[in-house]
């Protein structure tokens, strides 16, 4: 007897999933790289009505059933296309850059590319990826160990996500504990230029501060849970 739940089981999979794994297809063509990709529809649309609306609506692409993408800086690439539909396919997100800033920044691409598009779910997986590069840190204890990998780039480029996206979410709890332990903490500078930045981070501060009543003089960690002590700063 199988103990799969029906939702994950392999009739689930063939009669949900499979068929969106098959033709007919679409292509996506990147310009000016002239690079095109060949895509399940009911894949695509299935997972962002913007595509959907494309395909299936009143559009010229409807009738051609491929659409044009103009290529923009920190949103529409070759490499942030490729991580879609790769993630469109397989449901994971998977970079291979040589640090795990550069990594870092593939994703948020990603990420503003997802949001462009309105794809569902790519969001939580972004965020998630992010966190997991952050907490990889392997130094000395730090009050920035979870800064390390982050750059100024980073908070620039997640400014034009949406505010309450999750990958805004994760890049300004990262420097919470910078924030309540260093008189200046690394993204200060990077806070008053982009207000909305300091705006996340203080909104991340108040929501771990929240926890301070309960644990007197310690809070925790919301990047991964751990407990922090506060520094005091003591005047003279």
């Amino acid at each position: 007897m199988s103990d799969e739940a029906p939702e994950t089981g392999p009739r689930h999979f063939v009669k949900e999933f499979l068929p969106l794994f098959e033709g007919p297809y679409v292509k996506i063509r990147l310009v000016p790289s002239e690079e095109e990709y060949k895509v399940s529809k009911a894949l695509i649309c299935a997972r962002s009505p913007v595509f959907s609306a494309m395909f299936n609506g009143r559009f010229r692409e409807s009738g051609e059933q491929e659409v044009e993408l103009e290529e923009m800086e920190q949103v529409v690439s070759v490499r942030s296309v490729e991580a879609l539909i790769q993630w469109l396919y397989q449901g994971t997100v998977c970079f291979n850059m040589k640090s795990n800033s550069e990594n870092i920044s593939a994703v948020i691409e990603l990420a503003r590319l997802g949001d462009r598009y309105n794809i569902f779910d790519l969001e939580n997986k972004t965020a998630d990826y992010i966190r997991t590069k952050i907490t990889d840190y392997r130094g000395s204890p730090s009050d920035n160990s979870h800064t390390w990998c982050l750059e100024r780039d980073h908070i620039a480029s997640a400014t034009a996500l949406p505010r309450g996206h999750l990958v805004r979410e994760v890049l300004a709890q990262a420097s919470v504990k910078g924030y309540l332990r260093r008189p200046t903490y690394k993204f200060a500078e990077e806070a008053q230029i982009y207000p909305t930045s300091g705006a996340d981070l203080l909104h991340e501060v108040s929501v771990t501060l929240e926890n301070i009543a309960c644990m007197p003089g310690q809070y925790l960690d919301p990047i991964d849970g751990g407990v922090i002590h506060m520094r005091f700063q003591h005047s003279r």
